[in-house]
């Protein structure tokens, strides 16, 4: 597990939204990170119309933590792009909830991330890659062969998902 911040990923109707998991107290509205990372809005682009994916929102590699990107997402615009000038923030993909319209909700786990990776997998346009698949273990390993592998790169842990569960949110 890539330690950030969960976001959601909507491209709607031609609109494109990069929110927050949580509602602010301020507002009563769900975090709009949209202006924050003009960069992955540019990836977006290129994805199909109605098509809402999951994300982790990191540096990309293992050992940074959530304060480091809420240094980021927690300040204005202008600023957020400023801190992103020399590195930018990647995507660890992880879930998918809609393609083309489609709802994802009642439909398996490993067949969400299935359809996840085939979107991702169409923006494979250029070397600076912003949205990328989390490191997924649909194998055979146990989940503490699993774990272990992920912890020994510096990685924080796992989250255990069944293969054949549905989305609950």
């Amino acid at each position: 597990k890539y330690d950030g911040e969960w976001t959601m990923f909507i491209k709607w109707d031609g609109q494109i939204l990069i929110r927050s998991r949580s509602i602010s107290k301020v507002t009563g509205k769900y975090g709009d990170k949209t202006a924050h990372l003009p960069h992955l809005v540019e990836e977006m682009q290129y994805w199909p119309d109605n098509t809402v994916i999951l994300g982790e929102v990191c540096w990309g590699d293992f050992g940074s933590v959530s304060t480091d990107v809420g240094t980021i997402l927690r300040c204005l615009p202008a600023k957020a792009v400023e801190r992103q000038k020399e590195r930018k923030l990647v995507v660890k993909v992880f879930d998918a909830l809609a393609i083309m319209g489609d709802s994802l909700l009642n439909v398996p786990y490993a067949d969400r991330v299935a359809q996840a990776h085939n979107i991702i997998s169409l923006i494979n346009f250029n070397d600076d890659r912003y949205f990328t698949m989390t490191d997924i273990c649909l194998s055979d390993k146990t989940p503490a062969e699993f774990a272990d592998e992920i912890i020994s790169k510096g990685g924080e842990g796992v989250v255990i998902q069944r293969k054949d569960y549905t989305y609950e949110p």
